[in-house]
């Protein structure tokens, strides 16, 4: 529990460095996060709360990766993230809660959403188109109340303008 709370703080202040536009501190407070919380989904590969804090903190790091130019380690970390979200989500009871699940399913879209955008923007327009719309599907299939929700509705714009300009960089 120690670790959990310290990664959690570690990821915070990296969190506030990012926003600062200190991106080298960033990732050092984030590296740092992302130690501890892999140790603990080591630990408890079955812990869906692990795993989730581990692709948090893989997407968050993998922002901070990009920005210091280390693109194919940052398109690595939101693969890993899209894998640790749909391994938590086969680990959900068919019992569990609604919203748990629906959280699940919003965290997975977004994921593959955040691994297009790091094709696009390696220039892998093929893999983006795929990643995207699967990304879209996983929005458009979720359950209400959360495919309404304005920052669903703005990502799945988001990623409407960035198909158009994988479609455009295959001609």
């Amino acid at each position: 529990m120690e670790d959990r709370t310290e990664a959690v703080a570690y990821s915070r202040i990296g969190e506030i460095y990012f926003r600062a536009n200190r991106i080298a501190d960033s990732v050092d407070w984030c590296r740092r996060a992302y130690k501890l919380l892999k140790a603990l989904a080591d630990d408890h590969p079955k812990d869906a709360n692990a795993l989730r804090n581990l692709a948090s903190i893989s997407h968050q790091l993998a922002e901070a990766e990009w920005r210091i130019g280390n693109g194919v380690r940052a398109r690595e970390l939101h693969a890993d993230g899209l894998r640790l979200q749909t391994v938590r989500r086969s680990l959900l009871r068919e019992n569990a809660e609604e919203m748990e699940v629906v959280t699940t399913d919003l965290d997975i879209a977004e994921s593959y959403a955040h691994v297009a955008y790091a094709d696009l923007r390696l220039g892998e327009p093929k893999k983006a188109l795929a990643n995207y719309h699967a990304a879209d599907a996983g929005f458009v299939a979720l359950r209400p109340p959360l495919g309404n929700m304005l920052r669903v509705r703005r990502t799945r714009a988001e990623i409407q303008v960035r198909l158009g300009d994988a479609c455009s960089r295959l001609n």
